[in-house]
């Protein structure tokens, strides 16, 4: 925008390590976007203000475990996350 101001857009896609046969209620991990806009002032030259907003669209997870004797656990996850921040820095 101008010396003093940047904004910041940013998009990520993170696979995941887990994987529809073994998954666990523990960790109902599944594959996700991020969507990410922030926005950097410099008020001073010594002084930076850091403002961040970030939502993952985490897709369904799916669990289909079977224990012996205990049972059958059938279900699914939905998540999301929404992730704010403020980071201020000062240089002496």
């Amino acid at each position: 925008m101008n010396p003093q101001t940047k904004l910041r857009v940013g998009v990520a896609l993170d696979k995941t390590p887990s994987n529809d046969v073994d998954r666990t209620p523990r960790l109902p991990d599944q594959d996700r976007t991020w969507l990410a806009f922030g926005v950097q002032y410099k008020p001073s030259k010594t002084g930076i203000l850091d403002v961040g907003y970030a939502h993952e669209f985490i897709k369904d997870a799916t669990v289909n475990n079977t224990v012996a004797g205990a049972g059958t656990l059938n279900g699914t996850f939905k998540n999301q996350a929404d992730i704010f921040s403020i980071q201020y820095s000062h240089s002496f």
